[in-house]
């Protein structure tokens, strides 16, 4: 969905970090690149939370259902990303941004 929109992505296996067992790390790699972390993982998320370091969207709902709750949420999503060190929540319910250090 993203790519037939216009944007430019790829996953932790394309970047050859998919075994990487450090979520630090993936963070590092995406911020370094100036990219955005997208996932479905609530450990990874959570922690992201606490430390928020880079640009993350975490989709709150069904992998079969992602494509379109991000797709009829993108243009807000889009805006919250401008901010740096942030954590865009994403569900049907809509979007929420948050940025924190704990």
């Amino acid at each position: 969905m993203l790519r037939n929109e216009g944007h430019q992505c790829w996953t932790a296996y394309e970047a050859g970090l998919a075994a990487e067992p450090q979520d630090d790390n993936l963070t590092a790699y995406a911020d370094d690149k100036d990219a955005v972390m997208v996932t479905f993982d609530k450990a990874f998320s959570e922690r992201r939370r606490k430390n928020t370091i880079g640009r993350h969207v975490w989709l709150r709902c069904p992998e079969t259902e992602a494509a379109e709750v991000l797709r009829s949420n993108l243009s807000e999503v889009l805006t919250y990303l401008e901010r740096s060190d942030v954590i865009i929540i994403v569900s049907s319910g809509g979007v929420q941004a948050e940025s924190s250090w704990e």
